[in-house]
């Protein structure tokens, strides 16, 4: 391919996913040349993308499971359960960590996601993800989707008021 695509996929607060999109506008042109990027907005919260003048973004209307194997990464605020998507899909994760706010992300903790602070982390981030075409999403377990639900049926029967 010859663009590394990042989906960006936003926030239900204005705040947060404005936050996030200033930290890639504020990129310089040359980190963002070969990567082409997409914006998913929440439903509740759609942002005029004509106020980051540096940024070349198309906008999706398609659904998140339609987007996702378009995409190589997601950039995802740090509120957002889109993130867990994208992250049990196996795409590497960016989240933007608002100084001034805590962090609430779902997937605080969680190996392979990158958390970044500024510009320069998102800079090295998609500088170090873009390189790398043999990522691994190995190991992503976050639900037990087992078939046969063992676990659940010895608890329901343990406990006669569930049933």
């Amino acid at each position: 391919k010859d663009f590394f695509t990042i989906l960006i996929l936003g926030d239900y607060l204005e705040k947060n996913t404005f936050y996030q999109l200033e930290l890639l506008n504020k990129l310089p042109n040359k980190s963002i040349k070969k990567v082409k990027l997409i914006f998913k907005s929440h439903p509740a919260c759609d942002i005029d993308l004509k106020l980051f003048k540096n940024l070349y973004i198309e906008k999706a209307n398609k659904s998140i499971f339609q987007l996702l194997p378009e995409a190589d990464a997601a950039y995802c605020s740090s509120f957002t359960s889109a993130s867990i998507d994208a992250y049990s899909f196996g795409l590497p994760v960016i989240i933007p960590l608002d100084p001034k706010i805590i962090n609430l992300s779902p997937l605080k903790d969680f190996k392979y996601v990158n958390f970044i602070r500024n510009t320069t982390d998102l800079e090295k981030v998609i500088i170090k993800l873009s390189s790398k075409n043999n990522f691994s999403a190995s190991q992503r377990c976050i639900f037990n989707l087992s078939p046969d639900l063992k676990s659940w049926r010895s608890l329901l029967n343990e406990n006669d008021s569930f049933c």
